[in-house]
């Protein structure tokens, strides 16, 4: 399944194209990512029976900045999957 989302998070817009599998608990998503936030433009997110294996971030900034988008995602997939 795909998806288009977009985010604003502290002032910041940016898009996400995201392939999303598996089942709603259960899921991985392949995101690439368009917008403000250099060194970043693919994401691989794991969620296991509703829990997120975080991707690694150089920082505790870059995840929060991307957990809005993670947690649309699961959204998405509760909804869709």
């Amino acid at each position: 399944m795909n998806l288009a989302l977009d985010i604003v998070e502290n002032g910041e817009y940016y898009f996400s194209d995201v392939e999303l599998n598996g089942v709603a608990d259960s899921w991985v998503a392949e995101a690439k990512i368009y917008g403000p936030r250099p060194g970043f433009d693919k994401l691989h997110i794991t969620c296991r029976l509703g829990d997120f294996l975080t991707p690694m971030f150089v920082s505790e900034a870059n995840l929060q900045y991307f957990a809005p988008l993670m947690n649309k995602i699961a959204d998405n997939a509760e909804l869709l999957l």
